[in-house]
């Protein structure tokens, strides 16, 4: 048995693998089993790597799925004017952490999936303010900002 370095290589130990899986284990059978899963395993992970996610795809996703334009993103307050929502979505310009901060306020958007690296997330923590409800209803009005206080911020960090 060799490393996996082909397509067609990778194909025939498919096929083995389903040829073997209910091997009994501690088998020649049971071994060739694992050892091919492992050689297997390798090559997806050398070939199929899963890339960094793109948050302007997401929100792009999540605005399909709720009937939203780029001209509803201005509406909620997301993005200053159109030109500068098309900026971004045209990928000339960054996410700012405050429309991060908004868009996950707003659209209710998880900040992992609009960050694509853990350190910025650190620093949105550590450094931005945070809009929360402060009363029931929708709009504007319903949000305050505040600061996370220090020990919060530590339990964020560690998580």
């Amino acid at each position: 048995m060799k490393v996996i370095k082909t397509e067609l290589e990778y194909k025939k130990a498919l096929t083995r693998l389903l040829e073997i899986f209910d091997a009994t284990p501690n088998t020649p059978e049971g071994e060739e089993f694992e050892l091919l899963s492992v050689l297997v395993e390798h090559y997806e992970n050398e070939h199929n790597a899963i890339s960094e996610p793109d948050p302007i795809a997401y929100l792009e996703y999540i605005m399909e799925k709720k009937g939203l334009k780029k001209a509803d993103l201005v509406k909620l307050g997301i993005f200053s004017s159109r030109p500068r929502a098309s900026e971004v979505f045209s990928r000339k310009r960054s996410l700012t952490k405050g429309q991060i901060n908004r868009i996950h306020t707003g659209l209710k958007i998880p900040y992992r999936f609009l960050f694509s690296k853990d350190e910025d997330v650190k620093w949105l923590v550590k450094n931005e303010p945070v809009l929360e409800k402060k009363s029931k209803g929708s709009g504007p009005s319903s949000l305050k900002v505040t600061k996370i206080s220090k020990s919060k911020r530590r339990g964020l960090e560690t998580s």
